[in-house]
Order: C-alpha cells, then structure tokens, then sequence
C-alpha cells in the first residue's frame, strides 16, 4: 500500500459504527472507565454533513457577516453531534454517583453541564486519524 494511503485512508466502518473512548477517573484507578462511542464528524457520516446542513442554513447570512454569536454556534454543533455522531456510552455517572443511562436527552444534559466533555469528545470525533484502520483509540485519561 502507498504510504499516501496509510497516512490518509480512513476505515469507512470506523467512520459510522464508532469508535470508543475511554476516559479513566484519576481519584478511583479501580472504577471502570467511562467509555464513549463516536462516530466521525466527516468522512463515511453523511447523517452529520446532513444535520449541520439542516441546521446552519437558516444561520447563513450571519455565518457570512460573521455576526452569529458563539453560543449559537456551540448549540447547533453539539447538537448535530449528539444526534449523528454520538452512540452510546457505558460507565457514565452523575455528580451524585448514580449511573446515567444513554439517551439523546441526557446527552445533551451532560454536556451543558460538562462542555469541556463535549468539546473533548467532538475534537476527538472530527480526528481523522483516529478512524484509520490500524489506529488505537487512547483519549490518555
């Protein structure tokens, strides 16, 4: 294989099914990671492109100004990424320690209260190199 295709190809599976990562707790090395599967924000993920194209056209006119607030942004992009790209998760407790089970909503609710979480994993999703076939997932937490 040309090294041109093992630096850029991507594994299309990969790219749709998931990947998962893995966040590890710092204070408790013996509880169980909390692990979150996500599919690419580009590539083989046409429902992402689909979504994001649904939900800034009405945004245009102020995306070309560049007069579209920030938090507007933040608001359609973690949504397209709950929606598209985010799969499931497992391991996954509250502040108050009971678990949370995977839902859209609750998604959606963890990530207003944790946005670093969200960003961390959205930059993870749009990382091309992370859906290449011989890649290994280690979000190094």
């Amino acid at each position: 294989m040309s090294s041109i295709y093992k630096k850029f190809e991507t594994n299309k599976e990969r790219e749709t099914k998931g990947i998962t990562v893995e966040y590890h707790d710092d204070e408790n090395p013996e509880a169980p990671p909390a692990k979150f599967v996500i599919a690419r924000s580009g590539g083989s993920n046409a429902a992402y492109a689909k979504m994001l194209d649904v939900e800034t056209k009405p945004l245009r006119r102020s995306l070309a100004a560049g007069t579209i607030p920030v938090a507007t942004l933040q608001r359609v992009n973690r949504k397209c990424f709950v929606e598209t790209c985010l799969l499931g998760w497992e391991n996954v407790v509250g502040k108050d320690g009971k678990p949370i089970q995977f839902s859209k909503a609750a998604a959606g609710a963890l990530f207003e209260d944790l946005p670093d979480l969200a960003e961390d994993l959205m930059a993870q999703a749009a990382n091309a190199s992370l859906f290449r076939y011989d890649e290994e997932v280690d979000s190094g937490n």
